[in-house]
């Protein structure tokens, strides 16, 4: 089991599997897990983070603009988007290293557009 320590609001850069499971990209994601699964599990809980910015963003989708202060603490290199709709559980074994980290003020934003995915509200 990897034994690196993972904490909620970390970027990694990781294997993502597309939705048909005919291959991955290698992106970067946000780990959404709480922090109690992100040490007892062998898995990590993410949502996809993408450089393919909407025209429109949909209420699951926190965009980052490029070098402001949440992309240089998130590690993010260009405008990003976090997709909340597209989330994954991955192997901590496929974790290539970690990017940055969102400040809790974005990882409130983030956390409203994971309660529209998930329809916890």
């Amino acid at each position: 089991m990897n034994e690196r320590i993972f904490c909620r609001g970390d970027v990694v850069l990781i294997e993502i599997p597309f939705a048909e499971r005919t291959g991955s990209k290698l992106r970067p994601a946000l780990i959404v897990q709480n922090n109690i699964g992100n040490r007892a599990s062998a898995n990590l809980i993410v949502a996809a983070i993408s450089s393919q910015l909407p025209a429109q963003a949909l209420p699951v989708q926190y965009i980052v603009p490029e070098n402001t202060p949440v992309a240089q603490a998130a590690g993010l290199p260009r405008a990003s988007v976090v997709d909340c709709g597209n989330i994954a559980t991955i192997s901590k074994r496929l974790v290539r290293r970690k990017m940055g980290v969102f400040p809790p003020e974005a990882m409130s934003k983030i956390d409203v557009c994971l309660r529209v995915s998930l329809a916890l509200d």
